[in-house]
């Protein structure tokens, strides 16, 4: 194990002298912060926030890239989507706690900017949850949260369309 490579990430800051003094010297790192982790991030709720933020923003960029795509080549952008792109955040999701509420913005930028492109207008609330329903459902599988994917399938194999 190389020290320098690893993270003690304490709740405590009356901790660190001791940490220090104990794992300090052969160079671990200490911290009240967190540390990125395989692509994930552990540590206290403001550091996974501003963490999962910065994540969201690039994606949000990735996004409006992909819709001037889109606009001329539809059927690469949806498969840059789904094959590149949402496997992103679907790794974040399964991989980070708490933290469906600050994909909003990337639920946007889908919305009204992505999905726009790739039919060329607006759309409704119900067109958007139908866009989220799976390719195995014959559609384009756009979305953001992973939490709504099972309401939108049940609405689907029920037959009713109708907006929650």
């Amino acid at each position: 194990i190389e020290p320098s490579k690893c993270h003690l990430i304490l709740e405590d800051p009356e901790l660190i002298p001791l940490a220090d003094e104990l794992l300090g010297k052969h160079g671990v790192n200490i911290t009240l912060q967190g540390e990125r982790h395989i692509g994930a991030v552990l540590g206290s709720d403001t550091f996974r926030k501003v963490f999962v933020e910065k994540k969201i923003n690039k994606w949000v960029e990735d996004i409006e890239i992909l819709a001037e795509i889109a606009k001329e080549d539809p059927h690469a952008a949806l498969c840059a989507y789904n094959i590149g792109l949402s496997q992103r955040w679907k790794f974040v999701q399964r991989t980070i706690e708490g933290i469906s509420e600050l994909f909003q913005p990337l639920e946007d930028a889908i919305k009204n900017t992505l999905i726009p492109a790739l039919c060329g207008k607006q759309i409704t609330l119900l067109e958007r949850k139908i866009f989220a329903l799976p390719y195995r459902h014959g559609l384009t599988s756009l979305r953001a949260h992973k939490h709504k994917h099972k309401l939108y399938c049940i609405v689907w194999r029920n037959g009713n369309l109708k907006s929650n």
